[in-house]
């Protein structure tokens, strides 16, 4: 099942390596505006 960003575990898991950077960045930039 799809989390509330619509991607599953299974992508993350996958693909952390080439995008923790990115998911990093928009927490960051998230708690920054919020």
């Amino acid at each position: 099942a799809p989390g509330i960003d619509g991607f599953p575990i299974e992508f993350f898991r996958t693909f952390w390596e080439a995008c923790n950077t990115d998911v990093f960045a928009f927490c960051d930039e998230f708690a920054s505006n919020s």
